[in-house]
């Protein structure tokens, strides 16, 4: 009896899932087809490669990267050491080098000069480091061989004519005139190559003036650039 009756169920149960499977048996196919491809992939994707090779290649960018950092990390390291080098250069040729510079006037209020040629003697200190110009006899004295910066400025009086000369070793580099009406001013810088000991000095032509007062008019400056 129990038998039967289980044939029975299971014949009602075809019976029922059979226009089932008659409805969706094309979608079946397609889900199964879908993944029989899925299946495939998968043991392509699964299927053992070349380890080796893989390895290989990847070892080749690493170390043609790690190359390449190398040589970027040289170049830095050298540019680096080239310019502390550089540093610890002008850092040794700044100490060794002599402090020069110097700004000097005049304590009178007005030189002249009749009609001799005078030697213009700045006696009142501004500035003198290195108390390498000369205050007595007017005279800069080169301490290095060098380049040097040299600069006046020159006064003078409406009524008066004025010239200033600049001069090396007693030979005349520089001359400026002045002659025109009202108060005159003359003013020019030079540089100069120096050897050590080399003079420079300021000069007043025969039969001309220069005023000062506090407002320092007429002055003269020179300093170092950089030794040779």
């Amino acid at each position: 009896m129990r038998c039967d009756f289980l044939l029975k169920m299971r014949a009602v149960a075809i019976c029922l899932l059979l226009p089932l499977f008659s409805v969706f048996g094309a979608h079946v196919q397609n889900v199964q087809d879908g993944v029989q491809v899925a299946r495939q992939e998968v043991a392509r994707l699964d299927a053992p490669v070349d380890a080796g090779c893989l390895k290989e290649l990847d070892r080749d960018q690493l170390l043609e990267e790690m190359r390449t950092e190398k040589a970027e990390l040289a170049a830095l390291k050298a540019r680096m050491t080239d310019s502390e080098m550089y540093m610890k250069h002008l850092i040794e040729q700044n100490a060794e080098m002599p402090k020069v510079a110097f700004t000097v006037t005049l304590s009178a209020d007005r030189v002249t000069t009749g009609s001799t040629i005078l030697n213009l003697v700045f006696d009142r200190v501004i500035t003198n480091i290195g108390n390498n110009y000369n205050t007595i006899t007017g005279f800069f004295t080169a301490p290095v061989k060098g380049v040097y910066y040299f600069r006046f400025t020159g006064c003078d009086l409406i009524s008066d004519l004025m010239d200033l000369w600049l001069l090396k070793n007693g030979e005349m580099v520089m001359g400026l005139p002045g002659h025109v009406q009202g108060y005159t001013y003359v003013t020019s810088g030079i540089i100069l190559e120096l050897e050590a000991g080399d003079l420079i000095n300021m000069r007043l032509p025969s039969n001309r003036a220069v005023i000062n007062n506090r407002g320092n008019l007429t002055t003269f400056s020179g300093f170092l650039l950089f030794t040779l």
